[in-house]
């Protein structure tokens, strides 16, 4: 058991660091949406995506202040707000730079497919 708890933080690094560089091709400038921000992959993905030079939006319900000192710029609280409706609006009006990447982790509503 011992070697399979050792194995889950890099296997977590390397499946955010994939999703974000690899097939997200996020690059400095743009606005990614992490949703799951306060999970395994989540917090590796908060902190790839800041030091790639992109702002970071966090979707979580726990852990909002983690999301923020690991540098989410915004953190959202998905059972308070609809965070699918927000990030539209705020695109649409301008608020973001670049485009919108949405890394959805395993627990993600389906709606926001």
């Amino acid at each position: 058991m011992l070697e399979q708890s050792a194995a889950t933080p890099p296997l977590a690094a390397v499946a955010a660091l994939q999703a974000l560089r690899t097939a997200g091709k996020v690059e400095p400038g743009q606005a990614v949406l992490i949703n799951g921000a306060s999970g395994g992959v989540g917090t590796f993905a908060v902190q790839i995506t800041k030091a790639l030079g992109a702002g970071v939006t966090a979707v979580s319900s726990r852990n909002l202040d983690q999301a923020r000192a690991l540098g989410a710029a915004r953190v959202i609280d998905y059972t308070r707000e609809n965070f699918v409706e927000s990030t539209k609006s705020a695109t649409t009006a301008g608020h973001a730079t670049g485009k919108i990447v949405i890394a959805i982790w395993p627990a993600a509503p389906r709606r926001c497919v």
